[in-house]
C-alpha cells in the first residue's frame, strides 16, 4: 500500500483495521516514547516515520493472513451453528429423497461426523459434475448470458454444477445429518462450505477442488460495506447476490420469449447456445436459441480462423527471419495451445 494514499489516516485506521487498531497505535506510541527524534524533524516528518512504520507491520499482517488491499480488512470470528440455523429450512438447500438416502447410507457407514461431512463432501465431488460451459456464463453475468443459479435439487438431478450450487448441495446432504454448515470463501470468486461437527472442529468442504481440511470460522471483508467475504459466509448473500437475480432473468427470458417458465435443462442450453457451444441436454428451446445464433457463431468462428491464421503467419515470419527449423515451429505451436488450455 502506498505511503500517504489516504488523507485521512488515522480515520482510515479506526474504520478498516479492526483488531489491528490497537497494535498499530502501541507502535506509535512507542516510536515517540523510544525514538529520539532529530530536533530538526518536523511534525510532518515524525507523522511519515509513524505512517511507515504502521505500514511495515500491515505488510506482515496481509502477507501472513494472504489478503492484501488497499483498504485494511478487519476479521471477526462466525458463529456458524447460528447461521446455520438461520438457514436451515431456505428453498435453495432442500434435497430429493434419493440424496436423503445417499446421507443414510453415509451415516451408517461412518464412524464420527467428520467422516460424514468428508464423505458427503467427495460423493459431490464425484459424482456431480463441474460444468464448465455453464461457468463460462457465469462468469458473463453481467452481460445477461447467465440464465440460471441451481437450487441443491436441481444440482443433484441434472448431476452437474459450479462451485456455488454444487455447495448448496452440499449444504442440504449436511443439513439433512444434522451438521451446521454454511458457505465459506476461500477467496473472492469461488465457493466451498465450512461444517462444524460434534467435536467443535470446523472443516471446509470443498465439491470443486475435492479438498477436505480443518479450518478456523473466520470472516474478512474488504470492507464492511463489502458484500463479499473471505471465509465464513451466510446463504443469504449467495442468495441475495448470485441465486435469485440469475433465476429471476432465466424466469423474464422464458415468459418473454416462450411465455413459460423454462426447466433448468432448457435454460442451461439456451446459455450454451448463447456461447456458441454445444448443447448438453438437446432441448427444443436450446435448439431453437442455437438455430438463432448461427450466424453470430458462423462470424465468431470465422474471426477465430482469421486470428489463428494471422497468428500462425507472424509465427512463420518471425521463425523465417531468425532461422527457426520447422521443429522449432511446431514447439512454440504446442506451448500456445498448452497456454491457451
Amino acid at each position: 500500500m502506498k505511503k500517504n494514499k489516504h488523507k485521512n489516516y488515522e480515520s482510515l485506521l479506526d474504520k478498516y483495521f479492526g483488531k489491528l487498531t490497537k497494535k498499530a497505535s502501541k507502535i506509535s506510541e512507542d516510536i515517540s516514547k523510544n525514538i529520539q527524534f532529530d530536533t530538526q524533524l518536523d511534525t510532518s516528518s515524525k507523522q511519515t516515520i509513524i505512517e511507515s512504520t504502521v505500514e511495515d507491520e500491515w505488510e506482515k499482517y496481509c502477507k501472513q493472513s494472504g489478503t492484501c488491499s488497499d483498504i485494511y480488512p478487519y476479521k471477526e470470528e462466525r458463529d456458524v451453528e447460528a447461521i446455520y440455523n438461520s438457514h436451515k429450512n431456505h428453498s435453495s438447500i432442500q434435497i430429493p429423497i434419493e440424496a436423503k438416502k445417499i446421507v443414510d447410507y453415509i451415516k451408517m457407514i461412518s464412524k464420527t461426523e467428520k467422516e460424514i461431512v468428508q464423505a458427503i463432501c467427495n460423493w459431490i465431488s464425484i459424482y456431480i459434475d463441474y460444468d464448465n460451459e455453464h461457468a463460462a456464463a457465469s462468469r458473463l453475468n453481467k452481460e445477461g448470458i447467465n440464465l440460471i443459479y441451481l437450487n441443491a435439487t436441481e444440482t443433484f438431478n441434472t448431476r452437474t454444477g459450479i462451485c456455488g450450487e454444487k455447495s448448496l448441495l452440499a449444504i442440504g446432504m449436511l443439513s439433512y445429518a444434522n451438521i451446521p454448515s454454511t458457505i465459506y470463501r476461500p477467496w473472492y470468486s469461488h465457493i466451498a462450505v465450512i461444517a462444524k461437527t460434534i467435536t467443535g472442529q470446523h472443516f471446509m468442504c470443498d465439491t470443486t477442488y475435492n479438498k477436505f481440511e480443518e479450518v478456523q470460522p473466520i470472516t474478512e471483508k474488504v470492507s464492511k460495506e463489502d458484500y463479499y467475504e473471505i471465509g465464513v459466509a451466510t446463504l443469504s448473500e449467495t442468495y441475495k447476490w448470485n441465486w435469485e437475480p440469475r433465476r429471476d432473468r432465466g424466469l423474464e427470458f422464458g415468459i418473454t420469449k416462450y411465455g413459460r417458465e423454462l426447466t433448468p435443462e432448457e435454460l442451461l442450453d439456451t446459455e450454451r447456445a448463447l456461447l456458441c457451444e454445444p448443447l448438453k441436454y438437446g432441448t427444443l428451446i436450446g435448439i431453437l436459441e442455437q438455430e438463432e445464433m448461427l450466424p453470430t457463431c458462423k462470424q465468431i468462428e470465422e474471426e477465430k480462423k482469421k486470428k489463428e491464421a494471422e497468428e500462425k503467419l507472424n509465427v512463420t515470419n518471425y521463425g523465417n527471419l531468425y532461422k527457426w527449423s520447422k521443429e522449432d515451429v511446431d514447439k512454440w505451436e504446442q506451448w500456445k495451445n498448452y497456454a491457451k488450455d
